[in-house]
């Protein structure tokens, strides 16, 4: 079998039971929502938007088809009357056509010039590949 070269490990504890830490870009409680829903734990808390996006776009990184569809399924749909301008950005991030049409639906009813709307636009930008 082949073994990848080792750097050295800044965790003393760790190295000493053979573990090492692999560095990630995600925070741990990111990570942790997408291992408990590919493990069939539990799915996590679906009851903030920032943190479902940060989910998603790791689970996209990382090709995991089954939070993505969880995502998709059970987060969005709650988001879409509050948050229908970030929904419609996701939804369009992820070619999901019907989504972000019925996002967009949903912008009709919005001033989205009005400064409320002002986070949302933002953070649909902060996301972009």
């Amino acid at each position: 079998m082949f073994t990848l070269p080792h750097g050295p490990t800044s965790d003393v504890a760790a190295a000493k039971e053979g573990m090492e830490s692999l560095p990630m870009a995600e925070h741990s409680e990111v990570l942790s929502g997408l291992l408990s829903i590919i493990s069939g734990i539990a799915l996590p808390p679906l009851n903030d938007i920032d943190f479902v996006e940060s989910m998603l776009d790791a689970a996209d990184k990382y090709q995991m088809p089954l939070p993505i569809a969880v995502f998709r399924a059970a987060a969005l749909p709650t988001f879409l009357q509050k948050h229908p301008i970030r929904v419609y950005a996701i939804a369009c991030r992820m070619l999901w056509e019907a989504d972000a049409k019925a996002a967009a639906t949903c912008t009709l009813r919005l001033d989205i010039m009005a400064p409320e709307h002002r986070q949302d636009m933002l953070a649909s930008t902060s996301h972009t590949s």
